[in-house]
């Protein structure tokens, strides 16, 4: 069994269990706003004139133009992508499966990149709009003096807003913050799969033989004891060339 360090997230927990919480709970927000999308486009498609649930009031204009069906739809769309991404992701964490948790990374790291872009285009709209109609209906619907009513709508304008602003912005923030810390966990226990990929491959691969040379004695003679009979080696000085005293 190959052994690798498991990689933590918020000092002691594991990344994989990092990696099935935030898979549960992208797979159920995203499931939820997917279906909520496909709900509105359908009811938009079949019915221009139903009634609103949230008012109750019969509303017989277009309830979506035209942006706001591509935003639906884009919204929809990438809702239902993340989710899928965010199964494969769990049954990976689950089975330690690299090319599924790899692909809820990304997945999630999309996702983060497309929240960061609209959420501050949507913050950078916010920031710079004009506040001049909530202060002319709050003078409006004072029915009191004209210059008192002007000066604690503006001041009152001002703080509601400016706390709304600061509580949307801090809220974007968080989210963003948790969302890359979502980054840094899915990405960290692809890397430990890594690791441990790697590390069983090693564990795999047989180790090469090891060739011990023969040690050569420093002197072999050339005459050898053969018991079937006979010699298995001439003794060089037996030859007729080289022996002393024979013919």
């Amino acid at each position: 069994m190959v052994y690798v360090r498991s990689h933590k997230f918020c000092c002691c927990l594991p990344v994989r269990l990092g990696v099935l919480i935030m898979a549960v709970f992208s797979t159920l927000l995203s499931g939820l706003i997917g279906i909520g999308g496909i709900i509105a486009i359908k009811q938009d498609r079949e019915n221009q004139g139903a009634v609103s649930k949230l008012s109750g009031v019969q509303d017989n204009m277009v309830t979506l133009t035209k942006h706001q069906r591509i935003q639906i739809f884009i919204l929809t769309g990438a809702s239902l992508l993340y989710c899928l991404a965010a199964v494969f992701g769990f049954f990976g964490a689950l089975s330690r499966k690299r090319t599924f948790v790899n692909a809820y990374n990304h997945a999630h790291a999309v996702l983060f990149g497309i929240s960061l872009v609209s959420g501050s285009i949507l913050l950078w709209g916010m920031w710079h709009a004009s506040s001049q109609d909530s202060i002319n209906n709050c003078i409006k619907n004072s029915g009191s003096d004209a210059k008192l009513a002007a000066d604690v709508c503006n001041a009152g304008t001002k703080v509601v807003q400016g706390a709304a602003k600061g509580a949307i912005t801090a809220g974007f923030v968080i989210y963003w913050l948790i969302q890359l810390y979502g980054v840094f966990i899915v990405g960290s226990y692809v890397n430990q799969l890594e690791e441990e990929r790697d590390a069983k491959a090693k564990a795999e691969v047989p180790p090469a033989p090891s060739f011990v040379a023969p040690v050569q004695p420093a002197y072999a003679p050339t005459y050898q004891y053969n018991p079937m009979g006979g010699q298995q080696s001439q003794y060089a000085f037996s030859n007729t060339q080289n022996s002393y005293g024979h013919a």
